[in-house]
């Protein structure tokens, strides 16, 4: 049985001060990536409890040369329409691999992979 004082995100008692204590969070969902990094800053020791790892993938970061730079430094609408192309064509097939899961489980199952791996190498 647990002791110590329980917070809730919704009833926080902003006058109960965790300044040097040991703290658990419980979820790292909207909330928890919200709260963690505030918390950390303040306890000596914090734990994180997760049921369901979320998705963390590498960002798709291209290099563009010269010439593409002065095309959008000239015509600044087609880097705007690159950027919604391109957020447009990652929405459409994240989609589409959520709604047809089986036909489209040997790229869900390399992209849980690519997200593990990228999971390991960066957050140690």
């Amino acid at each position: 049985d647990f002791a110590g004082t329980v917070l809730h995100a919704q009833e926080w008692d902003h006058e109960y001060s965790l300044k040097g204590k040991k703290a658990a969070i419980i979820g790292t969902g909207s909330t928890g990536v919200q709260l963690i990094p505030k918390l950390a800053e303040q306890v000596s020791e914090l734990t994180v409890y997760q049921r369901t790892p979320i998705w963390v993938m590498p960002k798709l970061d291209f290099s563009f040369g010269a010439a593409a730079q002065r095309l959008f430094a000239r015509f600044p609408a087609t880097q705007q329409i690159l950027r919604l192309s391109s957020d447009a064509f990652m929405d459409v097939m994240v989609t589409i691999a959520m709604w047809k899961f089986r036909q489209f489980r040997p790229v869900n199952t390399a992209a849980a992979r690519i997200g593990a791996l990228h999971r390991f190498l960066a957050i140690r």
